[in-house]
């Protein structure tokens, strides 16, 4: 009996301690900065696992254990913890193609791997479900904050796949835009749509990696 009671006294002393350990962490003293990036960082969460309804101050606070209520020093509602998560993602986006971009200049990626990059993107990256957001709640505005880094990746492209031509920017805008298209259109409905074909997972992925070269090819 004694074994036991000892046993039992010390599950709840186990638990006492994670209770504390816990507390801590939900009072512990952030900057301005960091809370706000911690928000936008489990907003970003809420989002990708359960889609745009989840946004609320009150699910959010309860994720950063806070009050809801602090949330409102940093965003002033809802509406505005969205739009500046919609802001944090476009410019995550901005970079992602950035990168793209300089791998191919650099030689660092073959132009097969684009696909991979930009899949990868819009997918676990949450960039096609970001895309339907805004498309569905009309706040496509954001979305031209990634026309530079688009375009710096279209001349990648070009150089890339095709250094020798001269043909106009719009032969490799509308190569970028099919691939984006493709990448968008499997991460938000691609799986239903391989079960239906019997399909492998990958099929849309390489089926657009073969596309990119013979697309610059015609113009070579």
């Amino acid at each position: 009996m004694a074994v036991r009671r000892t046993s039992r006294i010390q599950a709840v002393m186990r638990r006492a301690r994670k209770a504390r350990a816990a507390s801590t962490v939900s009072r512990r003293r952030r900057t301005p900065d960091e809370a706000r990036d911690e928000a936008l960082a489990a907003a970003r969460a809420l989002f990708l696992a359960e889609g745009p309804d989840a946004l609320t101050l009150q699910r959010l606070g309860a994720e950063l254990g806070m009050v809801h209520t602090n949330l409102l020093h940093h965003f002033g509602s809802a509406a505005e913890l969205q739009g500046a998560l919609m802001a944090a993602m476009v410019s995550d986006l901005a970079t992602a193609f950035r990168d793209a971009a300089a791998r191919l200049d650099a030689g660092e990626r073959a132009p097969g791997d684009l696909a991979d990059v930009l899949f990868d993107t819009f997918d676990k990256g949450g960039g096609a479900r970001l895309m339907a957001w805004m498309a569905l709640s009309d706040r496509r505005e954001s979305l031209t904050r990634l026309k530079p880094a688009l375009g710096e990746l279209a001349d990648a492209m070009a150089r890339a796949f095709a250094p020798q031509s001269r043909g106009p920017l719009a032969v490799e805008s509308s190569a970028l835009l099919l691939l984006m298209l493709i990448a968008a259109g499997d991460a938000l409905a691609g799986d239903p749509f391989k079960d239906l074909l019997a399909c492998e997972h990958h099929a849309a992925r390489k089926m657009a990696a073969e596309l990119m070269p013979l697309l610059f090819a015609r113009r070579s």
